[in-house]
């Protein structure tokens, strides 16, 4: 029982720094892109509620279910992985909201960004000294 809330946790704190990573690309795409940003509580407030969906619906399951030895995990795969994965949930839970927005390639990127970073911060977790030499979620 004491693995799982271990990895409920750790997996929550990634996908917060994941949400962050992704807020972040937005403000300095956009100015970059436009030379101001707006609509920065909508964009920090509407994708933190589908990325808190992305965390229940797609995430959680997966790292109850997998191994901390899956191949996904790997510090060199996770954030590959986690970004395609991102993608998927992005398309599965809104993209199809999205889908006549005039630069929908924003909400991809977003979401790619969002589930690398996830997935790595996690990963880096599985793979510390302080899980391996602490016992944490050692099997």
């Amino acid at each position: 029982m004491k693995k799982i809330v271990i990895k409920i946790i750790v997996s929550f704190v990634a996908m917060i720094v994941g949400w962050l990573s992704g807020f972040l690309y937005y403000i300095v795409f956009s100015y970059l892109t436009y030379g101001y940003v707006t609509d920065v509580e909508a964009m920090l407030g509407w994708p933190g509620i589908f990325i808190f969906m992305w965390w229940l619906l797609f995430w959680l399951p997966l790292i109850i279910l997998c191994n901390r030895k899956a191949k996904i995990f790997s510090l060199k795969l996770s954030p590959w992985f986690g970004g395609v994965y991102g993608l998927i949930g992005y398309f599965i839970l809104c993209g199809w909201i999205l889908e006549f927005h005039k630069y929908p390639q924003i909400y991809y990127v977003y979401a790619m960004i969002t589930g690398a970073v996830t997935s790595l911060v996690y990963s880096i977790f599985l793979n510390s000294k302080f899980e391996n030499n602490q016992g944490g979620l050692r099997q």
